[in-house]
């Protein structure tokens, strides 16, 4: 009687063993020629992305400055989630307010009114730099999430006589913390492991 056939690799020559899985999924075994060297550490998302995150924020950045189809791409998003800027679309809990239909709307259109006015003034005081209108910034954070992952804005009240005291101060990726900001916001969430800065 003949021997049963054996499978045998392609270049070697050498018999092929049949593999007994170990594990009750495929993606969890230790044995399988495809992951039997992948050994992922157990860390959180943050921490995966904390050590090699300034070399990717600053290759995100280079493209958007270098190259025209990453830049546009962005633009394209920005312009898609962002638009020229956000509507108020007020509508107050007219009966934890005690008014009258007729009155809540009146509200309702006062407060559209008074928001349109502050987030397209000319002389932009929603920005604490006064450069940019509410759409601007909104469009700046938006800018900053897709590069960096994150965005962070300070709101701030003007003691000057200002048409609006509350203006929000966009802060750039790394950027530097004023010392009464800084001394509020945590680096890393408790429970993430704290890894070595590079």
């Amino acid at each position: 009687m003949a021997p049963a056939p054996q499978l045998v690799h392609p270049s070697t020559g050498q018999p092929i063993r049949a593999v007994t899985w170990d594990t009750a999924h495929t993606a969890a075994s230790r044995l399988h020629p495809d992951l039997r060297a992948h050994r992922p550490p157990r860390i959180s998302g943050r921490s995966a992305v904390a050590l090699d995150r300034a070399i990717v924020s600053d290759r995100a950045h280079d493209l958007a400055r270098n190259d025209g189809w990453a830049s546009g791409g962005v633009s394209r998003v920005v312009d898609s989630v962002i638009g020229s800027g956000w509507r108020c679309s007020s509508t107050p809990n007219i009966r934890v307010l005690g008014l009258t239909p007729e009155q809540g709307e009146q509200v309702a259109n006062d407060i559209e009114a008074i928001w349109a006015d502050y987030a397209t003034d000319p002389a932009n005081w929603c920005d604490a730099t006064r450069r940019l209108p509410v759409g601007g910034l909104l469009a700046q954070a938006y800018r900053h999430f897709m590069w960096d992952g994150e965005a962070l804005g300070i709101l701030r009240w003007r003691r000057s006589r200002a048409p609006w005291r509350t203006a929000l101060r966009s802060m750039p990726a790394g950027g530097r913390l004023p010392c009464w900001a800084a001394a509020w916001i945590r680096s890393t969430h408790p429970s993430t492991a704290s890894w070595p800065k590079r």
